[in-house]
């Protein structure tokens, strides 16, 4: 399904690679290890019950002043203990960090620091919703303006929110992103599949349906009037992904490659050519 497009900051398929699948290359450096058996989507998950992930810290993971989402399914490996589940880490310096976790007493809980103790966002949920060991459970994390989200399955929590800004979080570049610890609130255990961080947009600010495949580009699509030379280049390497003629009429393209902006260009086969940018918009000669 989409879901991969200039929004987001990192996504990870964890398809027994530790790469990020958008145009950031926010690759993980250090991994645990890999479950093909237990996975939600692909061929593997990641198992952060053997170790902690990290990924460097990046601009991409400090979400300023703007919106975010940070979606992902975990499976646990138990209940009734703390789970860290996401998390950035800028220990052992000024603490200015975000994580997700599910407490031992079976509440979700998101806070951000902006300094040692100083809590810029904590919100916790007031039920205890994925208190079902190696279940898989779709989680999504959300701020839209000044208001904060909290789906479990698609389907908005109950809040109480102990801290709330609208405005700057009070985060850095510096922050290593981790699967399944911090240096303060403790390691976690289980599994994690497709993992995106979205920056500067807020997915949802109501119940939906979880997400049903692995994340991809939208497929391009449309209608031409006459047959036609169809090319794609990826801007943000300057691949051709596509150079095909297609006959008149509707056509779908897969998509391919990253999550960046895409230059199509239309050819009409016997008259003047036609070149169109795209961004979501598909090309009709």
């Amino acid at each position: 399904m989409a879901g991969l497009d200039s929004y987001v900051s990192a996504l990870y398929s964890f398809n027994n690679s530790p790469n990020d699948r958008s145009d950031n290359t926010n690759n993980f450096t250090s991994i645990g290890s890999y479950d093909t058996t237990n996975k939600k989507f692909g061929v593997a998950s990641a198992n952060f019950s053997s170790g902690n992930w990290s990924a460097p810290g990046s601009s991409d993971f400090n979400f300023g002043s703007g919106d975010f989402t940070i979606d992902f399914w975990i499976r646990f490996n138990n209940t009734g203990t703390s789970n860290t589940m996401v998390s950035t880490d800028d220990w052992p310096y000024n603490d200015q960090a975000w994580w997700a976790k599910r407490q031992a007493s079976g509440v979700l809980t998101f806070t951000v620091w902006r300094d040692a103790g100083d809590a810029s966002m904590n919100i916790t949920t007031t039920t205890t919703p994925c208190e079902v060991a190696y279940q898989w459970f779709h989680i999504a994390i959300v701020r839209a303006g000044a208001t904060p989200y909290y789906f479990v399955d698609g389907v908005s929590q109950s809040l109480t929110i102990g801290d709330m800004t609208g405005g700057d979080l009070g985060l850095n570049n510096n922050a290593v992103l981790k699967l399944g610890g911090y240096t303060y609130v403790g390691g976690g255990s289980g599994r994690m599949d497709e993992l995106r961080i979205s920056k500067g947009i807020a997915r949802w600010t109501s119940n939906f349906t979880p997400p049903t495949s692995e994340y991809s580009e939208a497929d391009i699509s449309g209608i031409l009037s006459e047959e036609s030379r169809i090319v794609i280049i990826d801007e943000s390497t300057w691949i051709v992904e596509h150079n095909t003629v297609h006959s008149a009429g509707s056509y779908i393209i897969p998509a391919e490659g990253g999550g960046g902006l895409k230059t199509v260009m239309a050819y009409p086969t016997d008259t003047d050519k036609q070149m169109v940018s795209y961004n979501g918009v598909s090309p009709a000669a």
